[in-house]
């Protein structure tokens, strides 16, 4: 007679293996479900955080999608210890970055980038540019990879704005130059309004 454990309880009945596999299963079920519970968790504290006036919530929209995508993958029993070990440090690694760029946000001084890209990098290198400007207190809403960009260029329009897009431009060649593939790069005012505090960043590189 076969005897089945009841959900979430062992089978007295089962073989050492089986039992040391299904206990190693409830223990990866109960990783994960801790792991979903700390995504949840950040994804909150953002929220509150977008509600106090000197941070504006849209800038945290994309940073919470991005990795409640990249952990989204882990929350799947069929999917590897590696695969999840892997997520779970792509979810610290925005955390941090985030929590760096709030700490260095004072108060109406709140740093934008919003960044456009063409050419053949990859979605990975652009996140590795997007991470170093957070480390240095510059928000990066998600990038758009788009075919309508002529040439690579940082503009901003209020004059206020002028070292802020001065800084992209220099943070953006040293960032390439490491890669390998450096370029020269420098800030325009824009004859287009531009919200203040904001730098409209395009790139279009061929980065291998």
């Amino acid at each position: 007679m076969n005897v089945i454990a009841a959900p979430g309880q062992l089978n007295r009945w089962a073989s050492p293996v089986d039992t040391m596999s299904q206990m190693n299963e409830e223990r990866e079920k109960q990783e994960l479900e801790k792991l979903r519970l700390e995504v949840l968790k950040l994804d909150q504290e953002i929220k509150v955080l977008g509600r106090r006036p000197i941070f504006h919530p849209s800038a945290y929209i994309p940073l919470i999608a991005a990795m409640i995508t990249v952990v989204g993958g882990a929350i799947k029993l069929n999917t590897t210890t590696t695969e999840r070990n892997e997520a779970k440090a792509d979810a610290q690694v925005a955390e941090k970055s985030l929590t760096s760029a709030i700490a260095k946000a004072s108060p109406g001084q709140l740093k934008i980038v919003n960044v456009r890209f063409r050419g053949t990098l990859t979605r990975e290198q652009i996140a590795g540019l997007q991470q170093k400007f957070n480390q240095s207190g510059i928000i990066t809403p998600r990038a758009e990879r788009t075919p309508q960009i002529e040439t690579s260029a940082i503009s901003y329009y209020d004059d206020a704005d002028k070292a802020l897009a001065d800084s992209v431009a220099a943070q953006v060649m040293d960032y390439f130059a490491n890669l390998g593939c450096p370029f020269v790069i420098a800030a325009q005012k824009s004859a287009t309004s531009i919200n203040p505090g904001t730098v409209n960043l395009a790139i279009y590189q061929s980065c291998n």
